[in-house]
């Protein structure tokens, strides 16, 4: 069972709205086309169009719901939990909310919005060209609250109605954006992939910098690894967590382009890197195959295949933010 850093970050959980003056992105313009108004851009995207910046990646969506009575109690009586109940009562609230408004989706999936439509619920569908995924582990309700079910960088508590309105977990993430700042917050458990996409915003967005308290709490993250018992076991070494921590260390290393070696860096200050190595011999041989690229090294097809799965999107945020 997994366990927690012991860290605490504002929860604020209300909706901010702004209507930038700027046209919206095709995507939420056709949603406004075909009047579909309960579907929000998540993460990425939504992120990405509050910087001004142009992205290629994936579509992650999410309906904004109404909870039940009963559920609003319930989340009220869980957002007092301590981090490793409250992510655990949080995954099974999400999951049930999601579950019981399945039926929500059919004007969106029917809308001509989507190519390949019905292959929304399996993240097959597409918008020119780009998939389209429901985003599983956040909930964004009508009533105010964006519900995480751990903490996560702040870039990625953010959607985007098709009406131009901005939810966000909390105030200050408009804020971290305008002012790049990478910053965790949220409620729950912090995990290594929190840690390598805190990371890899870093270096994938040039000219942020961390928040002090973050900083800190991946430095006490690393700590719990190094002294190893059920949490590092949990962490690092059971079969999953191979696999995973892998997969992550190839999406830092991609999405970090020509800053991967700070990215590198950073991990081995933590003292992370050394730790997933140990317990991986295929992250070790990753990491040696990407400063390799470019010179005359043999092919690696798992650690190519690896790479491939992520873009090379990186941004020099110069660009003034959107007012």
């Amino acid at each position: 069972m997994s366990q927690s850093v012991s860290q605490e970050f504002p929860a604020g959980l209300r909706a901010v709205s702004i209507t930038p003056a700027n046209a919206q992105p095709d995507f939420l313009q056709a949603l406004q086309d075909a009047d579909v108004d309960d579907v929000a851009v998540v993460g990425g995207g939504a992120r990405d169009r509050r910087m001004g910046v142009s992205r290629r990646g994936d579509i992650d969506v999410q309906l904004t719901l109404s909870l039940s009575r009963s559920e609003r109690s319930h989340l009220d009586r869980i957002r007092r939990f301590p981090p490793l109940p409250y992510t655990m009562a949080a995954r099974r609230l999400i999951r049930q909310v999601q579950r019981r408004h399945l039926d929500a989706w059919t004007p969106f999936v029917s809308s001509g919005v989507l190519a390949r439509a019905d292959l929304l619920l399996q993240g097959g569908a597409q918008f020119d060209g780009k998939r389209v995924h429901i985003a599983k582990h956040v909930l964004l309700t009508k009533d105010g609250p964006f519900i995480p079910e751990n903490l996560a960088p702040t870039y990625e508590l953010i959607a985007m109605t098709p009406r131009g309105e901005w939810l966000c977990y909390e105030d200050r993430v408009l804020d971290d954006i305008d002012q790049r700042k990478i910053r965790i917050a949220g409620q729950g458990i912090m995990t290594m992939r929190t840690v390598m996409r805190t990371i890899s915003l870093k270096h994938q967005f040039a000219g942020t910098a961390y928040d002090e308290a973050t900083w800190g709490a991946m430095a006490a993250f690393g700590v719990r690894l190094k002294r190893g018992g059920l949490f590092a076991r949990y962490n690092l070494y059971s079969r999953y967590a191979r696999r995973i921590n892998l997969d992550r260390l190839g999406e830092t290393l991609q999405r970090s382009g020509g800053q991967w070696q700070l990215a590198v860096e950073d991990l081995r200050r933590l003292g992370i890197l050394k730790l997933i190595e140990r317990a991986s011999g295929a992250a070790h041989r990753l990491v040696r195959y990407r400063a390799s690229m470019g010179a005359d090294a043999p092919h690696d097809p798992s650690c190519e295949s690896l790479l491939a799965r992520y873009p090379r999107d990186v941004y020099s945020l110069d660009a003034k933010p959107i007012e």
